[in-house]
């Protein structure tokens, strides 16, 4: 017997600052059709065969077909939305799966992929399909499913919405309880609207589920620096340092945290192998000479701002 399929598409995960990073939707099955059902044709199966070999030029040819004979064929629009978004045809798929919920309104996958295709495309109504899909249930994987939707949602409604949105983050975040990232991302539109402590919480959340969070980390830190928290942004830049030995923004910034705590010679050292990385940055040198001036080391100031009489 055949198998429908319905393929999550890519969640647009880049409209956060964070990351996007992440996110990119798992093929799920919908519900088994018997054959004979007028809704689930031969060429829907040979389009769904197709569709697994990414054969989408003959997917596509198949389901133009079924969609004729039967307009209202609602599965038949929604994987040629797939299809087309594969071949990178936005506007068709976005179509396609109009399409598909004008058919049925109530698939969640329908809603979902149609929504998360209008965000991609900047489309205002995005807000609509991805609410609807916040109410209706999955056809597997139900949780990770509302959390997709739930954080797709947020991230559409960020600028518009902001305090929605961080209630959306918390509702993906209580449905996916072991991902950081709704932490991470309600952390920094907290931090944006201005409500750090809240933010802070956030961010020690994400830090609870990955101890090794690099956006947690560095979430917090940013925000004991603004607070003038020193010891508390020292201790996790020094475990973000451990993180990413290379990364010389790390070690600029734990450089200046002990430079503002008054930790001069320790500052001197964290700079001193920044600029091993980095020996022509202005800034770098700059901070160094402010420093060794400080420590009485008059020649090795010298030698830092010399440079920078040249600089524009």
């Amino acid at each position: 017997m055949a198998t429908s399929r319905w393929a999550l598409a890519v969640l647009v995960a880049c409209l956060a600052t964070v990351v996007c990073a992440q996110n990119t939707g798992k093929a799920v099955r919908h519900h088994k059709i018997a054959e004979a059902d007028p809704m689930f044709p031969p060429e829907l199966t040979q389009a769904e065969d197709a569709i697994e070999k990414k054969n989408y030029a003959t997917a596509q040819t198949l389901l133009e077909k079924v969609v004729a004979a039967n307009p209202a064929n609602y599965q038949a629009w929604f994987d040629l939305g797939f299809v087309h978004n594969a071949q990178g045809k936005t506007d068709e798929s976005i179509a396609a799966y109009r399409k598909s919920v004008e058919a049925k309104a109530d698939v969640f996958e329908s809603n979902l992929n149609l929504g998360l295709m209008l965000a991609k495309s900047g489309k205002v109504d995005a807000e609509q399909f991805l609410r609807t899909a916040t109410k209706l249930k999955p056809t597997a994987h139900i949780d990770e499913g509302h959390a997709r939707a739930w954080l797709s949602l947020a991230r559409v409604i960020e600028a518009t919405k902001p305090d929605e949105a961080v209630e959306a983050y918390r509702e993906a975040s209580k449905l996916q309880p072991r991902d950081p990232e709704p932490h991470l991302s309600a952390g920094a539109l907290l931090e944006k609207q201005g409500h750090p402590g809240q933010a802070e919480a956030e961010y020690k959340q994400a830090l609870e589920i990955d101890g090794q969070s690099s956006d947690a980390l560095t979430g917090l830190v940013n925000l004991y620096m603004r607070g003038k928290r020193y010891p508390e942004a020292e201790q996790l830049l020094r475990k973000l340092a451990l993180l990413r030995p290379d990364e010389l923004t790390v070690r600029l910034q734990l450089g200046r945290v002990l430079a503002a705590a008054g930790k001069t010679s320790d500052a001197i050292t964290e700079l001193e192998a920044a600029a091993k990385v980095a020996p022509d940055d202005p800034g770098l040198k700059r901070d160094l000479a402010d420093l060794y001036s400080e420590a009485g080391k008059f020649d090795l100031a010298e030698a830092q701002y010399r440079p920078l009489l040249s600089v524009t």
